[in-house]
């Protein structure tokens, strides 16, 4: 039961930075440049292209994870 508790922090910890990064990612595609900064507008359209928004894929595999975490879940506390 205790290696099962680690394939499952584990798990848990990779979901996690997943979500994490694909938000980050697509909120970062809704920066704005503020005034003080001195890039020009290619190099402003460049990271804008860079960060976009979430990929289809990206929403799939989020979902998917989501649901092995509710199931897994779920699962633990039947058996328990």
């Amino acid at each position: 039961m205790e290696i099962l508790m680690c394939i499952l922090a584990i798990y848990g910890l990779g979901m996690l930075c997943w979500l994490i990064g694909a938000g980050l990612k697509s909120v970062g595609g809704k920066i704005s440049q503020s005034p003080s900064e001195s890039l020009t507008e290619e190099e402003f359209r460049k990271i804008k292209e860079q960060l976009g928004p979430m990929t289809l894929k990206e929403h799939i595999v989020s979902a998917v994870l989501i649901i092995l975490l509710v199931a897994i879940v779920v699962w633990i506390a039947s058996v328990t």
